[in-house]
């Protein structure tokens, strides 16, 4: 377990990121402190794997009785050696109403838990979410690069990173929930999009015109639910896309004490863990006051 200080994260981006400019002036130039520590979790898991958790995560139950706190399961009890990633659902509300998410400060009706992650390392998901938070970063700041200037004639840019206000949709779709949850619907798309596998293409959706994994595979469940995807060889000459494999738990093993989606309370049968939303960044009266 190591605690990291803003100096030593620095550091650490520097060094093991060296050979992506981009991604390191990113990091050290986005100026809302919850986008640097978005990133940041990416980017030590993929190298070092192991857990991310914030400040204000706590254990409900002793580990020996409760594993999935930081631990991905073993291939003993029946899980894929391809299986790189523990998630938990924090958000699972499909018919909610758009004022409803306005005062819950949502951008999504379905969301995966970015406060508490597992991950072996240079899971594919995580290099999915590094390379999607850099894109939309330098999308966003050259759509705000527009020749906007400030009273004193100052362009709210760095080498192409937004500096100004971000707007809380912006920093969840940006850098996270939003992102993180992409991320990992568009890994598992491109597995099963390259699988001969009849059961891998019952997981696809059409969305648009085009097939996808969405997160319907997940809403609703009420156990564990594993999903690993071995491809074949794809159309493209890029050769073969590797296999993927995550583990999902139920919104009550992590995401309990919230008044939505099931939750159900901090003391549930099922909670690992309890995420308190102390000093949340995002949080306003209705969450304050409702739960």
């Amino acid at each position: 377990m190591q605690l990291l200080t803003d100096l030593k994260a620095d550091d650490f981006v520097s060094s093991y990121y060296s050979s992506i400019p981009a991604l390191v002036h990113l990091y050290r130039t986005l100026p809302v402190p919850v986008m640097k520590a978005d990133l940041l979790r990416y980017l030590l898991l993929f190298i070092y794997g192991g857990v991310w958790v914030d400040h204000d995560v706590w254990p409900a139950k002793p580990l020996s009785t409760c594993p999935f706190q930081i631990h991905l399961p073993t291939s003993e009890s029946g899980v894929s050696p391809h299986t790189s990633l523990l998630a938990g659902i924090e958000i699972d509300e499909p018919f909610v109403t758009a004022h409803t998410r306005k005062l819950w400060h949502w951008s999504r009706i379905y969301g995966l838990i970015q406060y508490h992650i597992v991950a072996k390392p240079f899971s594919p998901f995580l290099r999915r979410a590094i390379v999607r938070v850099v894109a939309h970063a330098y999308a966003h700041g050259k759509r705000k690069n527009s020749g906007v200037r400030g009273f004193w004639g100052w362009v709210s840019t760095s080498g192409g990173v937004w500096t100004g206000r971000y707007s809380e949709v912006e920093i969840l779709e940006i850098t996270g929930p939003g992102v993180w949850t992409d991320a990992i619907f568009d890994t598992l798309t491109d597995a099963a999009l390259h699988s001969p596998a009849p059961g891998n293409m019952a997981l696809l959706e059409t969305v648009e015109g085009k097939e996808r994994v969405t997160w319907r595979v997940f809403s609703g469940i009420t156990s564990p639910k594993q999903v690993v995807l071995a491809p074949g060889e794809p159309a493209s000459v890029n050769g073969k896309v590797e296999p993927v494999g995550i583990y999902v738990l139920p919104v009550n093993y992590w995401g309990n004490g919230q008044r939505h989606s099931g939750a159900q309370g901090f003391r549930n049968e099922q909670a690992c863990v309890n995420h308190l939303f102390l000093r949340s960044w995002k949080k306003g009266w209705y969450e304050w006051l409702f739960g």
